[in-house]
């Protein structure tokens, strides 16, 4: 039986209709956790909803699903007043901030509804302005979470090219992709350096990534999807735990990043200490990432801190 360790706790995961970021929902609702699901589309959400109560036999009044579209900054600027009307969570501190939700090697560049490219735009700026739109609840709670799900493809790329941010010059889904979450490393390492700097005790920022899981992620790229998937991939299950060990384990180190161990961190029980690339720790580059997405999003999140 498991144990219900997470009684009273508040998660508010994206990308929670699908994946890793649904299979999490289960496992924390399974220990008592209340979840709040973050979903572009509202029918899938409500029957992710329905099938999280079923699987992990929880309490249905502590799953709540909330409309969220990353790609269109707008609507992640107004995400505050269809989260606050969700009854008894107005103003109730959030424990956990997971930011899951991704799009993968798109084949062709996509762009987002303010014209970024939709990798970048979703991955990245999006969660970084739905963090700003949330991060006065997560300092709120005693303790809180902010956990980024990255991935092992962030080592494909040294850099991210911000004379062509929006890759409207050249094209490459995967480099775009290792970009994006080369990106979601660089946020999070920034972020806790904010947190330090201003004295925010009582929010962690953290990093998972789920080494390689079979999930619709892949859709997009025929040999992934249909070979390595069913060769190499773990389930989503197993791949969701660096998810939920990321949010929950209470020895989790400031900015640490939490992965698979067996077969070049592609499978295997997590562990913190997950390889991150020598680009992940450059200040610099997390500097200069940070003022862009302020830029773009026109949002000063240090300032909410």
């Amino acid at each position: 039986m498991t144990a219900k360790d997470l009684e009273g706790k508040l998660a508010v995961m994206t990308g929670a209709n699908s994946g890793i970021g649904f299979e999490a929902c289960v496992q924390l609702a399974e220990r008592g956790c209340e979840i709040v699901m973050c979903c572009r589309n509202l029918q899938k959400a409500e029957e992710a909803k329905s099938d999280v109560i079923k699987r992990s036999k929880c309490d249905p009044s502590k799953v709540h699903v909330a409309q969220l579209d990353l790609a269109d900054l707008d609507n992640v600027g107004s995400f505050r007043s269809r989260y606050d009307a969700i009854p008894g969570l107005a103003q109730r501190p959030v424990d956990m901030l997971i930011c899951n939700a991704g799009v993968m090697a798109l084949p062709k560049r996509e762009a987002t509804k303010q014209g970024l490219e939709a990798q970048m735009g979703t991955n990245v700026v999006g969660h970084f302005k739905f963090v700003a739109v949330m991060i006065d609840l997560c300092k709120a709670a005693a303790k809180s979470r902010i956990v980024t799900v990255s991935s092992i493809m962030h080592k494909t790329v040294s850099k991210i090219v911000f004379e062509d941010f929006n890759r409207e010059k050249s094209y490459s889904s995967w480099q775009a992709y290792g970009e994006s979450k080369l990106g979601n490393l660089l946020l999070t390492a920034k972020l806790q350096r904010i947190l330090d700097e201003k004295g925010v005790t009582n929010i962690l920022a953290v990093a998972s990534h789920p080494g390689y899981t079979a999930t619709n992620l892949q859709q997009h790229d025929f040999f992934t999807n249909y070979i390595f998937n069913h060769i190499v991939a773990q389930r989503a299950p197993v791949g969701a735990q660096t998810t939920v060990l990321a949010a929950t384990d209470p020895d989790a180190p400031k900015n640490g990043y939490v992965g698979p161990t067996y077969f070049f961190e592609m499978r295997g029980t997590p562990k913190w200490g997950a390889g991150k690339s020598k680009a992940a720790d450059d200040l610099g580059l997390q500097d200069k990432l940070w003022e862009k997405c302020e830029e773009i999003t026109h949002c000063n999140l240090a300032s909410k801190l």
